[in-house]
C-alpha cells in the first residue's frame, strides 16, 4: 500500500462489531450499483457502511456524475467511510490525475481509498485515443507503476512507451491510497501481482479464482514483501416469497456477458452461457454459485467459499434487487446478510 509518512486512524463513528474481527483477515464490503445523477442514494449506501461492520463502500466508473464528485458530495452530507473504485477506466485519465484523484479521496474521506483501474474495452479506448491499446498489459504495468511512484512522493522523469510523466505531486499529508487493477484473466493477474496493491475481479467463479488467478498473483509477487489483496465484487440476491431471482439478476449482467473476455472466463470454469439469453445466463450463474442466492445464511456460506478460494475482500453487489425493487429492498437484503454474518461469528 502506498502511504505518506503520517498514518491516520479510522474516522470516529464507524461502528465495529463481530464482523470487524473477521475483517482483520477476510473482509466483507458493499457495492453501490448505480451511475448516479445525484448524491442521495450513494449517501444512503455510505450510511449503511458507516452504521454496520461492513468494511468499505465500493462503486464503479460513472459516466454521469463522476464517482469522485459523488463521494465528495456524500462527505459534504456528513458521512466519511473507506472507499473503493472497482473499476475506474484508466483511458479517461493521465496517471498524474489518477494519483491526484486518489490522494484527494484520501484527504476528503480520512481513509485510504482503493483505486481499482481497468483498461476498458478496445472500442472504448479507440473512441478516446484513436486506436485500441497495442498491449493492455503493458499499458496497465506502466500506468500503475507511475501512479504508485507519484503517491510515494517521487519526482519522475518518465519517458515511457505509453505515458510521459515529468513532475511530482505537491506534498500533502494523507492516509495514503491503494492502487489496484481490474483482473479477469491470468495475464492481468500477473501484472497486478507485480505492481498493484489489489486485484479486483467481477463475475468470477470461486474455482477459477482458486485455480487460475490466485496462483498467478502469488507467482508474480514473489519478489515483493506481500502479494496484492484479492477483491471480488459478487452479485447476490436473497430469496423471498414472490421474488424471481434470475429475473432480478438478468438485467444487471446483460452488458458484461456479451463481452468475450467474460465468456472466456466462465468457459474456463466450465460454465457455458448464451450471451444473448440473459435470463438463462442468470439461472446458470445462480446455479453455479457465481451469483450468490438463497437465505442470508446460505449467502454467508457462499462468502466463506470465496474467502476459502483466496479472496481477501468480498464486495456485496445488490444490483439485481436495487434495480428491480428499489434501494430500500436492496439495502434490506444487505442488512439481513450482515446480521447473518454477525450471528455466525457470534
Amino acid at each position: 500500500m502506498v502511504r505518506d509518512s503520517m498514518p491516520h486512524s479510522r474516522t470516529s463513528g464507524h461502528r465495529t462489531g463481530t464482523m470487524e474481527s473477521l475483517s482483520n483477515y477476510r473482509r466483507v464490503s458493499l457495492f453501490y450499483p448505480y451511475m448516479a445523477e445525484e448524491p442521495t442514494t450513494f449517501h444512503r449506501f455510505a450510511e449503511t457502511v458507516r452504521d454496520t461492520p461492513l468494511h468499505r463502500l465500493w462503486t464503479g466508473q460513472s459516466l454521469k456524475v463522476d464517482s469522485g464528485h459523488l463521494i465528495a458530495a456524500s462527505v459534504g452530507m456528513g458521512t466519511k467511510v473507506p472507499i473503493g473504485l472497482g473499476v475506474s477506466l484508466l483511458p479517461l485519465r493521465h496517471p498524474y490525475e489518477t494519483a491526484l484523484h486518489a490522494r484527494s479521496l484520501a484527504l476528503l474521506t480520512g481513509h485510504a481509498p482503493v483505486i481499482g483501474l481497468g483498461t476498458a474495452t478496445p472500442e472504448f479506448v479507440a473512441g478516446l485515443h484513436g486506436a485500441p491499446y497495442s498491449s493492455p498489459l503493458a499499458v496497465a504495468s506502466e500506468y500503475v507503476r507511475i501512479v504508485r511512484a507519484l503517491l510515494r512522493g517521487e519526482a519522475l522523469a518518465e519517458e515511457g512507451t505509453h505515458f510521459h510523466m515529468h513532475g511530482r505531486l505537491l506534498p500533502a499529508e494523507s492516509p495514503g491510497a491503494e492502487i489496484g487493477l481490474g483482473v479477469l484473466r491470468p495475464g492481468m493477474a500477473g501484472v497486478a501481482g507485480r505492481w498493484a496493491d489489489a486485484a479486483v475481479t467481477f463475475l468470477s467463479p470461486p474455482r477459477y479464482l482458486r485455480e487460475a488467478i490466485v496462483p498467478r498473483i502469488r507467482e508474480a509477487s514473489r519478489e515483493r514483501d506481500r502479494p496484492p489483496r484479492l477483491v471480488t465484487i459478487a452479485h447476490f440476491v436473497v430469496e423471498r416469497a414472490g421474488r424471481d431471482c434470475p429475473r432480478a439478476i438478468a438485467p444487471t449482467i446483460t452488458t458484461h456477458i456479451k463481452q468475450a473476455h467474460y465468456g472466456h472466463v466462465l468457459e474456463k470454469a466450465g460454465i457455458s452461457i448464451d450471451p444473448h439469453d440473459p435470463l438463462a445466463a442468470a439461472e446458470r450463474l445462480i446455479g453455479s454459485g457465481v451469483v450468490m442466492s438463497g437465505t442470508p445464511e446460505r449467502i454467508v456460506s457462499a462468502i466463506r467459499r470465496l474467502h476459502a478460494s483466496g479472496v481477501d475482500e468480498v464486495v456485496l453487489n445488490p444490483a439485481g434487487v436495487v434495480h428491480t425493487e428499489g434501494i430500500v429492498a436492496g439495502l434490506a437484503d444487505v442488512n439481513e446478510v450482515v446480521r447473518a454474518f454477525e450471528g455466525a461469528e457470534g
